[in-house]
């Protein structure tokens, strides 16, 4: 006759090894602080054996442990989602605040085109500048290159 288990022991998941799984957190961007199992050996002699922590481990009933990997995959989704969601309000921030930069760049160049053409203009208005074809004459009139002179 067999001794009744300890609960704690019946509980306990096993690795592909059949040692008690060790419970470890994750330290990787996309799961920061997850808790999970694997194999209790050293790194290099793991049998391969990984669950989450959070994510219900098989119970041999089909139906039951097809409903619980639903629910897991949902809450991956959702997760997922909500990473994606913050990652597009933050890409959405940045971009707004390049735009704003490049706006503001935009209207100082424009102001500075707008006061470089009211300059050219006063110029081309003012008495002091004497108008062009004074500034040019023909040298030879079977050359028709312009010799300018400068004041």
């Amino acid at each position: 006759m067999s001794t009744p288990v300890d609960s704690k022991e019946s509980d306990e998941l096993k690795c592909t090894c059949g040692l008690p799984a060790k419970l470890r957190v994750s330290k990787t961007p996309r799961n920061p602080f997850r808790l999970f199992y694997n194999c209790s050996k050293g790194i290099h002699d793991q049998c391969g054996y990984f669950h989450w922590a959070d994510e219900s481990a098989a119970t041999g009933d089909r139906q039951t442990d097809e409903l619980n990997l639903i629910r897991n995959e949902c809450i991956q989704l959702q997760r997922r989602m909500g990473e994606i969601e913050e990652e597009h309000e933050d890409e959405k921030t940045i971009w707004n605040e390049e735009k704003s930069a490049l706006m503001s760049q935009l209207s100082t160049v424009q102001a500075e085109l707008d006061e470089m053409k009211k300059r050219i203009k006063m110029a081309n208005e003012s008495d002091l500048m004497p108008p062009v074809d004074k500034f040019s004459k023909s040298d030879d009139e079977a050359d028709d290159a312009i010799i300018i002179h400068t004041l």
